[in-house]
């Protein structure tokens, strides 16, 4: 959809509106129907054969969802919405309490563990997705009055739908509650805090359509292989050529076999920390192991959030 920002309490907003706007179309593009769209003249890309440069390119629910709307709720709640809205010191300090008593139950699958409230500045986009679609549902229940809480939940059930694959049947379902959500964010907090990220809500449910699963089209992966390139780089002179080299010489080495490539190291089975003299069932023999690892998914008995029955 076409929609122009407008100035309001000295930011640029984007208010929610009953009347869709026309949606942009690459003939659009090409024609340059939208001038202001434009920096000096159409890009290089639409000479590719086939490319829709309108469909082709996805929001990232990352900056988008996570580190965009995710945060801004937060904040809003903490001491930059409306007074209405805020949360009185005293809930903020059992919401971070709340927070702090999860994390020994946050399982090794999630890269951060949960940590202060306070510190939401400082927060990462995995943690403010564990917060949107696994924790937050639960710590804000009694914190947040119904009317908030219910502008949450449509954004934690919509991005539930918008992230499962074949799930294209409740795609109408979760356009509705963003549509929803962004209509009474605007009614809650006031339209000055209807920025970008809000606004494009009301755009992802198309990249579903077109894309599939917000997963299949995100930085997340992108983001957490930021540590594997950090780690082959030795000083802060000239990194990318410290990259290839470091590429370069896993694979031209010979000697390095199959088990050591990364990218088969998460396709694996393996059975870690064996544990001896353990009690076995009657007339059964066999080895037995304090971890398992397959593929992403980790057993361990020595942690309670990661041991199972």
């Amino acid at each position: 959809m076409y929609s122009r920002g407008e100035y309001y309490e000295r930011q640029v907003c984007f208010p929610y509106s009953k009347n869709k706007s026309v949606k942009k179309t690459h003939k659009d593009y090409v024609n340059m129907t939208y001038e202001d769209s434009h920096i000096e003249t159409i890009s290089k890309l639409v000479e590719l054969e086939g490319l829709d440069v309108v469909s082709a390119f996805p929001l990232d629910y990352m900056d988008l969802v996570c580190l965009g709307v995710t945060r801004k709720l937060i904040t809003l709640w903490m001491h930059k919405g409306p007074m209405q809205t805020r949360l009185p010191s005293k809930s903020i300090h059992v919401l971070s309490k709340l927070l702090l008593d999860l994390k020994p139950f946050i399982q090794s699958e999630f890269v951060r563990k949960t940590r202060h409230i306070q510190d939401i500045c400082r927060w990462k986009a995995t943690e403010l997705r564990l917060f949107l679609l696994y924790i937050g549902v639960v710590v804000l229940k009694d914190i947040l009055n119904k009317n908030i809480y219910t502008n949450f939940l449509s954004l934690y059930i919509s991005m539930l739908i918008l992230l499962i694959p074949d799930y294209m049947c409740y795609i109408d379902y979760a356009e509705s509650l963003l549509d929803y959500f962004v209509r009474t964010f605007e009614e809650m907090y006031g339209r000055q805090h209807v920025s970008y990220n809000i606004h494009g809500l009301l755009h992802i449910v198309d990249d579903y359509r077109n894309h599939g699963p917000l997963d299949s089209c995100s930085a997340f992966p992108f983001e957490n292989y930021n540590k594997t390139l950090n780690s082959k780089i030795r000083k802060h002179d000239k990194p990318l050529e410290q990259l290839i080299n470091r590429y370069n010489e896993i694979y031209n080495n010979k000697n390095i076999n199959s088990n050591s490539s990364e990218l088969s190291a998460n396709q694996q089975t393996s059975l870690l920390k064996r544990r001896k003299n353990a009690p076995l069932v009657k007339n059964i023999n066999g080895l037995q192991y304090y971890k398992l690892i397959k593929n992403t998914f980790k057993l361990n008995t020595k942690v309670d959030c990661e041991s199972y029955i």
